[in-house]
Order: C-alpha cells, then sequence, then structure tokens
C-alpha cells in the first residue's frame, strides 16, 4: 500500500479528481477538507450504496 503525503497531492497536476478512500476513522474526511482548502476545490461525499446501488456489497 502506498502512502501519499498532503504536499505530494498539492503538487501533482490539478486536471485530474483525487479519489479518497480507506476504513472508517482513517482520517478520509479531513484529508479531504485540508486539500479543498489548499486548491479551493469542493468535496463530494458519494457513499458506496449511492455509487453501487444496483451491486450485492456490504457497506
Amino acid at each position: 500500500m502506498n502512502t501519499v503525503t498532503l504536499t505530494q497531492i498539492l503538487d501533482a497536476p490539478q486536471d485530474k479528481p483525487i479519489l479518497i478512500a480507506g476504513p472508517t476513522a482513517s482520517g478520509k474526511s479531513d484529508l479531504a477538507l485540508q486539500i479543498a482548502q489548499n486548491c479551493g476545490g469542493v468535496i463530494v461525499n458519494a457513499d458506496a450504496l449511492q455509487v453501487y446501488n444496483n451491486w450485492r456489497i456490504l457497506s
């Protein structure tokens, strides 16, 4: 598994979306907020049940 720092994310090209995934309470929301504040971006929250409505997955 790769770990990426906030600096690496902020230095990456701005023409691609950023996907943040991980287990509960791993800091995803905090990281997303930091990135959005530094880049002037927005946060799009998509729960697995919303994204995979017809898939049989546990969430």
